[in-house]
């Protein structure tokens, strides 16, 4: 084990020290799902109210899916609180319109 490390100072790389591999606890203060120092993550862990997270102030909707893909989309609504989220209006004729709809949706 490193000197510094013996000591408590650690060289911290997300929530892993570099120099001799102890991990740390994650930091979950910020966002209950991801942590603040590195890539980890969790699922279903806010403790929600409404659409709002009581631990970390995140907003998490359930967003029902758009009804009709063509010829355009145009919004879609909260099953929790009723927002509604205006989605772009896309022309299917539109050679770019339709790319950006492949992209968005991870269909290229």
């Amino acid at each position: 084990m490193n000197v510094k490390c013996l000591f408590g100072s650690h060289q911290w790389k997300g929530c892993k020290c570099a120099k001799c591999g102890e991990a740390r606890d994650h930091d979950w203060s910020k966002n209950c799902e991801k942590c603040a120092n590195c890539e980890e993550t969790r699922k279903d862990c806010h403790r929600l109210q409404g659409c709002q997270c009581t631990v970390c102030g995140s907003e998490v909707h359930n967003w029902t899916p758009f009804e009709k893909l063509a010829p355009m989309l145009e919004s879609r609504t909260c099953r929790r609180c009723g927002r509604e989220d205006r989605a772009v209006m896309l022309d299917p004729s539109d050679p770019d319109d339709l790319e950006a709809f492949m992209h968005v949706f991870g269909l290229r």
